[in-house]
């Protein structure tokens, strides 16, 4: 189990990466994980569906008694295009879905070239 740590509004979350997690992404916002790391790396990943992708990490990390609103809340204070903030989102979808070797190619290679271009600079 990969663990990823975001912040938002100078808190720190810890997302784990879990078979139960992925399940409750794809239901909660009918789409795969990949698409929503394709969605993340070109800047249209929604607030709803990042809240859910973080929540989702939380709860599998132990943290019941976050809930979808605060968790938005707090995410729209630190605001959806924030560099750092799409990096940790977009780590933890790769835990998801990748080996760790895999992940951290796949970040390099394909994420963090979108969090250096003008158009997804911090928010």
């Amino acid at each position: 189990m990969a663990d990823i740590k975001i912040e938002m509004v100078g808190r720190s979350f810890m997302l784990r990466a879990t078979f139960g997690a992925a399940r409750e992404i794809e239901s909660q916002i009918d789409l795969t994980l990949a698409e929503c790391f394709d969605l993340l790396r070109v800047g249209r990943l929604k607030y709803f569906e990042a809240a859910v992708i973080i929540l989702a990490g939380c709860k599998a990390a132990g943290k019941d008694d976050y809930e979808l609103e605060g968790i938005g809340d707090q995410l729209f204070q630190t605001k959806i295009m924030n560099r750092e903030l799409r990096a940790g989102i977009a780590k933890y979808i790769l835990a998801l879905t990748y080996s760790s070797e895999a992940a951290k190619k796949k970040f390099a290679e394909e994420m963090e070239p979108s969090l250096e271009s003008p158009e997804t600079a911090n928010g």
